[in-house]
Protein backbone atom coordinates (compact mmCIF):
# COMPACT_ATOMS: atom_id res chain seq x y z
CA UNK A 1 0.00 0.00 0.00
CA UNK A 2 2.72 2.53 0.85
CA UNK A 3 4.54 2.20 -2.77
CA UNK A 4 1.21 2.68 -4.48
CA UNK A 5 0.75 5.49 -2.51
CA UNK A 6 4.05 7.05 -2.95
CA UNK A 7 3.83 6.15 -6.98
CA UNK A 8 0.73 8.29 -6.87
CA UNK A 9 2.41 11.27 -4.89
CA UNK A 10 5.74 10.37 -7.17
CA UNK A 11 4.18 10.68 -10.40
CA UNK A 12 1.57 13.28 -9.88
CA UNK A 13 4.67 15.84 -9.29
CA UNK A 14 5.93 14.39 -12.10
CA UNK A 15 3.09 15.35 -14.47
CA UNK A 16 2.82 18.91 -12.89
CA UNK A 17 6.33 19.54 -13.52
CA UNK A 18 6.76 18.02 -17.14
CA UNK A 19 3.29 20.24 -17.81
CA UNK A 20 4.69 23.24 -16.40
CA UNK A 21 7.65 23.33 -18.75
CA UNK A 22 6.16 21.80 -22.19
CA UNK A 23 3.25 24.35 -21.97
CA UNK A 24 3.99 27.04 -24.59
CA UNK A 25 4.13 30.59 -22.91
CA UNK A 26 1.19 32.68 -23.78
CA UNK A 27 0.61 36.21 -24.12
CA UNK A 28 -2.37 38.23 -23.90
CA UNK A 29 -1.93 40.75 -27.43
CA UNK A 30 -3.58 44.35 -26.99
CA UNK A 31 -4.89 45.30 -30.52
CA UNK A 32 -3.39 48.14 -31.57
CA UNK A 33 -6.20 51.15 -31.60
CA UNK A 34 -4.68 52.50 -34.54
CA UNK A 35 -4.94 49.00 -36.71
CA UNK A 36 -8.96 49.06 -35.63
CA UNK A 37 -9.51 52.26 -36.76
CA UNK A 38 -7.71 51.79 -40.02
CA UNK A 39 -9.25 48.21 -40.32
CA UNK A 40 -12.77 50.33 -39.80
CA UNK A 41 -12.44 52.96 -42.00
CA UNK A 42 -11.32 50.38 -44.57
CA UNK A 43 -14.18 48.73 -44.11
CA UNK A 44 -16.35 51.53 -44.07
CA UNK A 45 -15.01 52.27 -47.38
CA UNK A 46 -15.76 48.60 -48.21
CA UNK A 47 -19.44 48.27 -47.70
CA UNK A 48 -19.65 52.11 -49.18
CA UNK A 49 -18.30 50.98 -52.50
CA UNK A 50 -20.38 47.84 -52.18
CA UNK A 51 -23.70 49.93 -51.78
CA UNK A 52 -22.51 51.56 -54.77
CA UNK A 53 -21.90 48.57 -57.06
CA UNK A 54 -25.17 47.29 -55.90
CA UNK A 55 -27.40 50.18 -56.80
CA UNK A 56 -26.03 50.26 -60.37
CA UNK A 57 -26.48 46.69 -60.85
CA UNK A 58 -29.95 46.70 -59.49
CA UNK A 59 -31.31 47.48 -63.19
CA UNK A 60 -29.02 44.33 -64.55
CA UNK A 61 -30.87 41.55 -62.64
CA UNK A 62 -31.40 38.30 -64.43
CA UNK A 63 -34.91 37.61 -64.89
CA UNK A 64 -35.10 35.04 -61.91
CA UNK A 65 -34.89 38.48 -59.80
CA UNK A 66 -30.90 37.64 -58.54
CA UNK A 67 -27.75 39.86 -58.71
CA UNK A 68 -24.68 38.98 -59.79
CA UNK A 69 -22.51 37.77 -57.34
CA UNK A 70 -18.77 39.19 -57.16
CA UNK A 71 -16.50 36.09 -56.01
CA UNK A 72 -13.33 36.23 -55.03
CA UNK A 73 -11.53 33.25 -53.48
CA UNK A 74 -7.64 33.57 -52.25
CA UNK A 75 -5.55 30.23 -52.06
CA UNK A 76 -4.49 29.40 -48.11
CA UNK A 77 -1.30 30.55 -48.35
CA UNK A 78 -2.20 34.01 -50.16
CA UNK A 79 -4.27 33.98 -47.16
CA UNK A 80 -2.04 33.50 -44.40
CA UNK A 81 0.62 35.81 -45.98
CA UNK A 82 -1.82 38.45 -46.15
CA UNK A 83 -2.58 41.39 -43.33
CA UNK A 84 -5.79 42.04 -42.05
CA UNK A 85 -5.99 45.32 -43.80
CA UNK A 86 -5.02 43.44 -47.09
CA UNK A 87 -7.86 40.89 -46.38
CA UNK A 88 -10.61 43.37 -45.57
CA UNK A 89 -9.43 45.14 -48.86
CA UNK A 90 -10.34 41.93 -50.75
CA UNK A 91 -14.32 42.39 -52.71
CA UNK A 92 -16.35 39.94 -50.85
CA UNK A 93 -19.97 38.46 -52.55
CA UNK A 94 -22.76 40.76 -52.45
CA UNK A 95 -25.66 39.10 -51.31
CA UNK A 96 -29.20 40.50 -51.72
CA UNK A 97 -32.95 39.27 -50.21
CA UNK A 98 -33.37 39.00 -53.95
CA UNK A 99 -30.93 36.17 -54.65
CA UNK A 100 -32.39 33.80 -51.98
CA UNK A 101 -32.75 30.25 -53.52
CA UNK A 102 -35.98 29.85 -52.07
CA UNK A 103 -39.26 32.10 -51.71
CA UNK A 104 -39.74 33.73 -48.49
CA UNK A 105 -42.91 32.40 -46.77
CA UNK A 106 -45.10 33.71 -43.61
CA UNK A 107 -46.57 30.87 -41.37
CA UNK A 108 -49.67 31.49 -39.64
CA UNK A 109 -51.34 28.92 -37.24
CA UNK A 110 -54.70 30.07 -35.59
CA UNK A 111 -56.56 28.12 -32.56
CA UNK A 112 -54.38 24.83 -33.50
CA UNK A 113 -55.78 21.62 -31.38
CA UNK A 114 -54.10 18.42 -31.96
CA UNK A 115 -56.36 15.40 -30.47
CA UNK A 116 -55.04 11.86 -29.86
CA UNK A 117 -56.63 8.64 -28.33
CA UNK A 118 -56.68 8.16 -25.07
CA UNK A 119 -54.53 4.85 -24.36
CA UNK A 120 -56.57 4.30 -20.93
CA UNK A 121 -59.87 4.30 -22.48
CA UNK A 122 -60.63 1.08 -22.77
CA UNK A 123 -64.35 1.48 -24.22
CA UNK A 124 -66.34 -0.78 -22.03
CA UNK A 125 -66.30 1.50 -19.56
CA UNK A 126 -64.53 -0.59 -16.58
CA UNK A 127 -61.56 2.10 -17.13
CA UNK A 128 -59.88 3.61 -14.09
CA UNK A 129 -63.07 5.27 -12.50
CA UNK A 130 -65.55 4.64 -15.51
CA UNK A 131 -66.56 7.59 -17.10
CA UNK A 132 -64.30 10.14 -16.05
CA UNK A 133 -61.10 8.31 -18.81
CA UNK A 134 -61.89 10.72 -21.87
CA UNK A 135 -61.90 8.74 -25.27
CA UNK A 136 -59.15 11.32 -26.11
CA UNK A 137 -56.43 13.70 -25.43
CA UNK A 138 -56.25 16.86 -26.14
CA UNK A 139 -52.57 17.57 -26.52
CA UNK A 140 -52.26 21.08 -27.87
CA UNK A 141 -54.57 23.79 -26.79
CA UNK A 142 -55.45 26.22 -28.70
CA UNK A 143 -52.17 27.47 -30.20
CA UNK A 144 -52.00 30.91 -32.19
CA UNK A 145 -48.72 32.13 -33.56
CA UNK A 146 -47.05 33.09 -36.62
CA UNK A 147 -43.41 33.34 -38.12
CA UNK A 148 -42.43 36.35 -40.84
CA UNK A 149 -40.14 36.05 -43.41
CA UNK A 150 -36.90 36.98 -42.60
CA UNK A 151 -37.57 36.75 -38.74
CA UNK A 152 -35.74 34.68 -36.74
CA UNK A 153 -38.15 32.68 -34.16
CA UNK A 154 -37.78 30.96 -30.95
CA UNK A 155 -40.07 28.28 -29.98
CA UNK A 156 -39.07 27.62 -25.88
CA UNK A 157 -41.06 25.36 -23.67
CA UNK A 158 -39.99 23.36 -20.83
CA UNK A 159 -39.58 19.08 -21.27
CA UNK A 160 -42.47 17.58 -22.09
CA UNK A 161 -44.38 21.27 -23.33
CA UNK A 162 -45.70 19.94 -26.77
CA UNK A 163 -42.66 22.06 -28.82
CA UNK A 164 -41.71 19.14 -31.06
CA UNK A 165 -45.72 17.68 -31.44
CA UNK A 166 -46.49 21.34 -32.33
CA UNK A 167 -43.71 21.56 -34.81
CA UNK A 168 -44.78 18.23 -36.11
CA UNK A 169 -48.65 19.60 -36.80
CA UNK A 170 -47.31 22.62 -38.45
CA UNK A 171 -45.51 20.65 -40.90
CA UNK A 172 -47.99 17.64 -41.26
CA UNK A 173 -45.72 15.03 -40.25
CA UNK A 174 -48.77 14.13 -37.56
CA UNK A 175 -50.11 10.44 -38.97
CA UNK A 176 -52.41 9.52 -35.30
CA UNK A 177 -54.86 11.89 -33.88
CA UNK A 178 -56.55 14.96 -35.32
CA UNK A 179 -55.29 18.28 -35.82
CA UNK A 180 -58.33 21.10 -35.70
CA UNK A 181 -57.41 25.09 -36.28
CA UNK A 182 -56.19 27.06 -39.55
CA UNK A 183 -52.54 26.71 -40.89
CA UNK A 184 -52.32 29.51 -43.42
CA UNK A 185 -48.75 29.69 -45.66
CA UNK A 186 -48.43 32.99 -46.83
CA UNK A 187 -52.03 33.87 -46.68
CA UNK A 188 -53.37 30.51 -48.13
CA UNK A 189 -54.42 27.04 -46.20
CA UNK A 190 -52.05 24.81 -45.76
CA UNK A 191 -53.57 21.52 -47.44
CA UNK A 192 -52.32 18.37 -44.83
Amino acid sequence: IGFLFGSAIFFTALSAVALQYMSPVTVARVADAEAIAEARRVAAERKAAQATDASRRGSALTNKGSAPVNRTSLTLTQQMSSTPQQLLAQPCAVITESSMPFPRVTLVFQDLRYFVPNPSYTGNGKGKEAGSVPVRLELLKGITGHAEAGQLTALMGGSGAGKTTLMDCIAGRKTVGEITGNILVNGHVKEQ
